[in-house]
């Protein structure tokens, strides 16, 4: 199987194919487009009942991952660049180091993930990570909404996403 995204979805779809003895491709960006890898301490993780941070996760995952380097490949930094149904499965197109890579696979894994709605400050969203990275913004309604009971929050928009969000929380 060819697996698209190196987040926590795309780490355990790879590791439960080479599990389960079958061989797959793993087409990683690298762990830092992991929308978890700037996460201080995730909660929502079975195993860490004491929280772990995204960092550390995908760490673990990806040594979990070399550890089944026989049956599984983990290319990294790799883009995916063209995916298209076949006959008898997919063929994924991808760049990795400078070089475009075809591959055919009876079966396609798309762990790409959600892409944030990150706020823009003066036209711009680097001004917005050093405070993510302090665990004072958070993104996600699902992985940080129960850390906001009794905390004063602020939610940045001007559309309807964003009233229902500001309701939800």
């Amino acid at each position: 199987q060819a697996v698209a995204g190196g987040g926590h979805a795309g780490l355990h779809a790879a590791l439960k194919a080479g599990l389960l003895h079958h061989s797959a491709l793993l087409i990683d960006r690298g762990p830092k487009y992991s929308r978890s890898y700037y996460a201080p301490k995730m909660d929502n993780i079975p195993g860490f009942p004491e929280g772990i941070s995204g960092h550390k996760l995908l760490d673990q995952q990806i040594a979990a991952l070399r550890g089944e380097s026989e049956r599984v490949t983990y290319v990294t930094p790799a883009t995916l660049t063209r995916a298209q149904r076949t006959v008898d499965g997919f063929e994924v197109e991808f760049e990795w180091l400078r070089q475009v890579k075809t591959v055919r696979s009876r079966v396609l894994v798309l762990a790409l993930g959600v892409v944030d709605r990150m706020p823009q400050i003066a036209g711009k969203i680097d001004a917005v990570f050093p405070w993510a990275n302090m665990a004072i913004v958070d993104f996600c309604l699902f992985c940080d909404g129960h850390d906001m009971p009794g905390r004063s929050i602020a939610v940045l928009g001007h559309d309807a996403y964003t009233a229902r969000l500001a309701l939800d929380l």
